[in-house]
């Protein structure tokens, strides 16, 4: 799988240890402006996950990972 690019932001926290170190993973580039409204309307929440093809983000600080659930 190809990763095509990452994204910080300052806005999202990590459910293990609430560090902002943050990293989004794309893998598809079809879905990076989608999720970043989503993250600047404060509509995301990031969910620790062991499922290795849902991985979609990385905390720098503990370095768990997990997927990105959108809030309805």
């Amino acid at each position: 799988m190809k990763l095509h690019t990452s994204y910080c932001s300052k806005d999202l926290v990590c459910p293990t240890c609430k560090s902002e170190k943050i990293v989004l993973i794309f893998f598809r580039h079809d879905k990076i402006s989608e999720t970043i409204n989503v993250i600047e309307q404060g509509k995301i929440k990031l969910v620790s996950s062991d499922k290795a093809n849902k991985v979609e983000w990385l905390c720098k600080n503990c370095y768990d990972l997990g997927e990105i659930v959108i809030k309805a």
